[in-house]
């Protein structure tokens, strides 16, 4: 691939990031009636956050549905907890399971299941672990 073939490629991956960025940011302004800026904020930590727990294990805080801070070290990485590696998927959805508009999940690493977090609730990533 030559340098030009690269770039090009490199662009159209970023263009595609920065899309999904300003689609969770307008659906944030839909739902919760926040302003552009703190929207595109939150979307931008939320990609960023995502990325993270692609790569490897990652300490972060976000707040719960009633209001308390939670801290959470996490990953979406094979490899790093075995629980996560041999966990058997559901076939059947249960209610909860479609209601996951602005949600997104992550292996727990403290208590080995999958939590959820909203993107209107992530506060800080905290540390990112590289395995």
């Amino acid at each position: 691939m030559t340098r030009k073939q690269k770039t090009s490629v490199l662009r159209e991956q970023q263009s595609l990031e920065n899309r999904w960025v300003f689609d969770l940011a307008y659906q944030l302004m839909d739902e919760y009636n926040v302003t552009r800026s703190e929207a595109l904020r939150r979307a931008h930590l939320t990609r960023e956050l995502m990325d993270a727990l692609g790569r490897g294990e990652v300490h972060f805080r976000y707040e719960k549905q009633d209001g308390t801070l939670r801290e959470a070290r996490g990953t979406l990485r094979h490899g790093i907890s075995e629980a996560y590696d041999n966990y058997e998927y559901k076939t059947e959805l249960s209610e909860k399971d479609y209601d996951t508009r602005l949600k997104f999940t992550y292996w727990d690493l403290d208590r080995g299941a999958f939590r959820s977090f909203s993107a209107m609730k992530v506060k800080e990533i905290v540390e990112l672990i590289c395995k």
